[in-house]
């Protein structure tokens, strides 16, 4: 069985849950279904007897634009675990109020991407930490604020020197 979360438009989501013997599962409700593909972005979908054309463009990260019936669905398609893990580190981000960002290892600060006052998300790039001859981008591990950037482009530090907050 496979298990999938489909958002769409920013405003729907749905719980759908595949197998091999015709039978799609979404949000509880069973229904017959069957896929035919009919080009490079081109299916067939039956429902219950009711047939839908639709042509897709696969995005980035899970994306999907999708056209059926002459309407168009931005879509973003992702396993249950993937869905799950996502939820887990918005939870993550949204209940640690103030991190210090410590240098992972003793370094040179090549370059500050993030200065204090900018906002930053999970995975966005804070500074670049040249160690052993090589550069090494530092991401932020939550969202929030830059609330303060001790030091600047050029200093050294140590492993452990808090370089920046974010709030």
């Amino acid at each position: 069985m496979n298990d999938f979360r489909i958002l769409v438009n920013n405003d729907k989501k749905y719980s759908i849950q595949t197998n091999d013997n015709g039978i799609i599962n979404i949000n509880g409700e069973e229904k017959a279904a069957s896929i035919t593909k009919l080009g490079e972005h081109s299916v067939l979908l039956k429902l219950n007897e009711k047939l839908y054309h639709a042509v897709y463009t696969k995005l980035q990260n899970g994306n999907y634009t999708i056209h059926i019936e002459g309407l168009i669905y931005n879509s973003t398609v992702k396993t249950k675990l993937q869905d799950e893990l996502a939820e887990l580190t918005a939870q993550k981000s949204k209940s640690v109020k103030r991190v210090e960002f410590k240098a992972p290892m003793p370094g040179l600060i090549l370059k500050i991407i993030k200065k204090s006052g900018d906002k930053v998300t999970v995975g966005a790039p804070l500074l670049i930490l040249e160690a052993m001859k090589m550069e090494n981008e530092m991401k932020s591990t939550i969202s929030g604020t830059i609330s303060n950037v001790y030091f600047k482009e050029g200093d050294s530090v140590e492993k452990g020197s808090t370089i920046l907050t974010i709030e």
